[in-house]
Formats: C-alpha cells, structure tokens, sequence
C-alpha cells in the first residue's frame, strides 16, 4: 500500500493530494496518546515536500498542452481552448488544491503547541528522573532555544513557514492582476490557465520543504524527536 499512498499524493488533479493529507491530519488528530509532535513536524514537511513535486508534474503536463495546441490544433480555438493548461479539472477542485495547500500547514503548525512528544526518550523520562536523563532533557532545550523563532515546538519551522505564505501571498495577487487585466469569469478557460499558472509557481517555491524531507536533513530544522508514532 505504500507506493499507492506514494502515488496519491504526487497526482496533482481533482485535489487527491490535499484531501490524503487532510484525512491523514485528521488522523494525527485523533489518536488516543494526543497529537504527536514529530508527525506533525513530518506531515507539514512531506505535505509541502509532494507539492513541490507535484508542481514539477503540473509544469511538464502545462508545458506539454501548450506543445500540442501549437503543433496539433491548425489555429482551430476549439483545439486551443481543449488543450489550455488548466482545462479538465472543475475549477473547484483547483481552487481547493490552491488554498487548502497552504491551509492545511497552518493548522497542523497550530496544533504543534498542543502536541506531545511520544519517543523513546521522552517515554524514558516519564519513567526515569535520573541525571544523566535530566542532562538530556535539559541539552535538548537549548538546542530548540537556539536561534531566533526556534522557542517553539518544531524548531525553525516557523520561519520556513513564513517564506511558505509569503510566496501564497504573491502568487495570489498576481492571480488577482491577472483577473484584474484578462476579465475572465471563474471557470473559463482563461480563468483556470490563470490558475493553473499560480498553482506551478506556488508549488515550485515549496522546494525548501522537499530537501528538508531528504534523510538525515530534518533534523537541521527541528529536534523533534522522531517517533514510529501514528
């Protein structure tokens, strides 16, 4: 099952991924042992991470519209319009994947406070008050005390976060420039190009989250402790 759940979240159409990691936020939500710290760091990371991805598949499949509609369509508008990045998918689904992209990172970032740390040693110190466990604990601290924004759970993440939404800001206003300019009614072909566009560009400055899941990486943004925990 593992390279179907793979494959859901790398399809970038009718919203498939965004609704995976909603159902599996909602999953990290409800579990009896209260939210887990290190799953949220990793979903946040892996949501961000496939979106990046995806946004790769969504400019090679723009791209290649845009090549068949050149060579293959003879001028013919009807053609042109079929094969206008964009076309296929309701303009719901698109408007949904857009927004729900950057939505989801944001709650799961809210939740972090509320967490609980469910690794071997954090189990160890409930059961242990040792020095040499106190040590650790205390060590670890100061590692998340580091740097500025680092004082909350998830280490860094919040400064990642914020190129996150400052880059949605952008592209939503060019969004907004480009209604502004074009005039295109929601759900035209004009309208959902435009979209289609925002959607690429938002999804290729994700690429920070995607090395960050890289192995060995993770730990350079946040010392969350991880755990096998789901």
């Amino acid at each position: 099952f593992t390279w179907f759940f793979l494959a859901i979240t790398c399809f970038p159409f009718y919203s498939f991924r965004v609704a995976f990691f909603a159902m599996l936020l909602g999953l990290l939500v409800m579990a009896p042992d209260g939210v887990d710290e290190y799953q949220l760091v990793s979903f946040i990371l892996s949501s961000k991470g496939m979106q990046f991805f995806t946004g790769v598949v969504l400019n090679a499949y723009g791209s290649a519209q845009y090549y068949c509609a050149i060579h293959f369509c003879n001028l013919s508008q009807e053609c042109i319009d079929r094969h206008t990045p964009g076309q296929g998918e309701p303009a719901f689904f698109a408007i949904v994947d857009y927004f729900c992209s950057v939505l989801l990172v944001w709650v799961a970032f809210g939740l972090l406070p509320y967490s609980s740390k469910h690794g071997l040693l954090a189990q160890m110190r409930q059961k242990n008050s040792n020095v040499y466990l106190q040590a650790l604990e205390s060590k670890e601290e100061d590692l998340e005390q580091k740097g500025e924004g680092a004082k909350k759970r998830g280490g860094r993440l919040f400064r990642i976060l914020w190129w996150d939404a400052v880059w949605f800001s952008v592209c939503s206003f060019v969004l907004f420039v480009l209604e502004l300019i074009t005039g295109y009614p929601l759900g035209s072909p004009g309208f959902l190009a435009n979209l289609f566009w925002c959607r690429v560009a938002y999804s290729t400055v994700s690429a920070p989250f995607f090395i960050f899941c890289l192995p060995g990486v993770r730990q350079l943004l946040t010392h969350a402790e991880p755990t096998g925990f789901s």
